[in-house]
């Protein structure tokens, strides 16, 4: 008679980041690749990912745990663009020409190729 109804999904304590992760991770890295790891404080990070210290450390860890997370998403980026670029569904003639010519465009111009063509 009197039933409630719950709801399913369990509620999470705290507040929600007030920070967009892939954002914060762009930045850093673009920051790692113009001043290289070791000439990168934490402050040159807190200001271009716009967290202070303690939100950068509550998000990623230290700096070296930071580094390790880009480098993983670049990984997880790069195989997943890979697997389109070589779908089954897809010439395998074309594909390993797009692979060569991303591959020659990231190496002789530094710039990342773009994935909307392919």
């Amino acid at each position: 008679m009197g039933e409630t109804v719950k709801n399913s999904a369990p509620r999470r304590r705290g507040r929600p980041p007030a920070y967009d992760r892939d954002k914060a991770l762009d930045a850093a890295a673009r920051l790692f690749r113009r001043q290289g790891y070791d000439a990168t404080s934490l402050d040159d990070l807190s200001a271009a990912t716009g967290m202070n210290r303690p939100s950068l450390y509550g998000a990623f860890g230290d700096k070296r745990a930071l580094y390790a997370a880009i480098l993983s998403r670049a990984r997880e980026g790069g195989a997943a663009a890979m697997a389109r670029i070589l779908s089954p569904d897809r010439p395998l003639r074309e594909g390993l020409r797009a692979v060569y010519r991303d591959a020659l465009a990231l190496t002789s111009t530094g710039r990342r190729p773009r994935r909307a063509a392919c």
